[in-house]
């Protein structure tokens, strides 16, 4: 049996837990949701449990509320194939290790924009001097008579 317990955002400051459960048999499996080791019936829900197309089957089981500081939210499995309960703890450093990758790109972002705008700076105060071409076309007063002309 494999088991995964995530935390969701649903926009409204509410966490949303969701606890898995894939590749048990038989299908008979209880989840229950425990806040610092008591029971929660409030704001929890269920799918229905479901056939994976092997012999195994899957359910979930989710749980919504108002976090506050310190809390320990847990799920428990009971199962025919576990000797007894197992106890799966939201562990905050979880989310920190999930947005490592998103910093990493992040972090590596910002660096090639600077790269890339300081090579470009660099590449305009370094390129030689040229004149544009209006400054080339000759003015009227330029092509009096007894003077020489630009093409000369």
């Amino acid at each position: 049996m494999k088991l995964n317990l995530v935390k969701l955002s649903d926009g409204e400051h509410r966490a949303k837990f969701v606890c898995s459960a894939y590749d048990f048999y038989p299908k008979q499996i209880q989840l229950t949701w425990l806040r610092n080791g008591q029971e929660v019936t409030e704001g929890v829900s269920y799918s229905s449990v479901m056939y994976d197309g092997g012999l195994y089957y899957q359910f979930h089981s989710y749980l919504k509320y108002f976090p506050t500081s310190g809390e320990r939210i847990t799920c428990m499995v009971e199962h025919f194939s576990l000797s007894e309960p197992k106890l799966v703890d939201w562990d905050d450093s979880l989310l920190s290790e999930d947005m490592t990758p998103i910093a990493f790109g992040l972090c590596v972002l910002v660096v090639g924009l600077i790269v890339l705008s300081s090579g470009f700076i660099y590449y305009k105060k370094h390129q030689p001097h040229t004149t544009p071409a209006t400054e080339m076309l000759a003015r009227p007063e330029d092509l009096l008579p007894g003077k020489p002309s630009v093409t000369e």
